[in-house]
């Protein structure tokens, strides 16, 4: 009788311990939500990009969403608390326009960025250097055969 007194009693300690785990992870879960609810769109991106989970050029491309197409914008940044975004447009305007950030953005934030903003920022002058710096080269390549092959004629 003893011993299936300590297994209920074990049992029943099992199980209490589980409801305390439960109602613990519930109010962590709940208090995560509440303090989520709390939060403004640019400040869920933030904490992202913060953690490491999303790069800069995704970080200035989930505020543009924010500002001009939210529904663009994943789930899991969208919130409804009110916010200004002065500084932040700024930041977007600034990065989008400058031909070293924006051309070292992914090429989809690119393109994000030109049909969103309508900016005219290309990352043309980067190909055209590499275009005339390979004519160079080739160039060299064909002027030193052409002075070998003169040398081992007159040979």
């Amino acid at each position: 009788m003893t011993d299936l007194f300590q297994k209920h009693k074990s049992l029943v300690t099992v199980v209490g311990g589980l409801f305390i785990l439960v109602g613990i992870i519930a109010v962590s879960t709940s208090s995560q939500n509440d303090m989520r609810k709390k939060l403004t769109t640019p400040q869920l991106i933030e904490i992202a990009y913060a953690r490491g989970e999303i790069t800069d050029d995704y970080r200035l491309l989930y505020l543009t969403y924010a500002f001009f197409e939210p529904k663009s914008l994943p789930t899991r940044f969208r919130s409804n608390v009110g916010w200004r975004g002065t500084f932040i447009l700024q930041e977007v305007y600034e990065a989008a326009s400058s031909p070293e950030v924006f051309c070292s953005m992914s090429l989809h934030a690119r393109r994000e960025f030109q049909r969103l903003l309508k900016i005219k920022t290309t990352c043309e002058k980067e190909t055209w250097t590499s275009i005339l710096v390979g004519i160079f080269v080739i160039t060299i390549i064909a002027f030193v055969v052409n002075i070998q092959n003169r040398k081992s004629q007159k040979l």
